[in-house]
């Protein structure tokens, strides 16, 4: 589950389901991999927008706005080699800490839970954007 798209689910309970699923699907022993934003140090720090994406063929704006639980998320694309108007849309997100998916995670089941800031492993840290956990059946 990467893409930051586990935090599109609006309530813990969602978020929970969803992770049983998960768990039903995987074979002993299985693991499974989630990756969203490091919603601690966002939450902490509240920043209005996140890093830019871009390249020579598209621009991804990504903005944030505060509003209690939530995160409303508004993202402007622009497909630079089409040369049309850039597309916006925006949605709520719920901002799951990490003590909170690991608590989920707890109840479920899931067992060696580990935390990286990147897909190469990199060891977790507070202070960085990514946040992959992997987690086993």
């Amino acid at each position: 589950c990467i893409g930051n798209t586990l935090v599109h689910l609006l309530d813990k309970s969602e978020i929970e389901k969803t992770l049983m699923g998960f768990w039903t699907v995987l074979k002993p022993g299985g693991k499974m991999i989630v990756q969203i934003l490091n919603y601690d140090m966002i939450i902490n720090e509240k920043p209005d927008h996140l890093p830019l994406i871009e390249n020579e063929a598209v621009k991804f704006e990504r903005n944030y706005y505060y509003e209690h639980p939530h995160i409303r998320f508004e993202a402007t694309l622009t497909n630079k080699i089409a040369h049309k108007e850039p597309v916006t849309s925006e949605t709520r997100l719920l901002p799951l800490k990490k003590s909170e998916l690991n608590e989920l995670l707890m109840r479920i089941g899931f067992r060696d839970v580990k935390y990286y800031s990147g897909f190469n492993f990199e060891t977790f840290h507070e202070n960085k954007l990514p946040l992959i956990v992997v987690a086993k059946k």
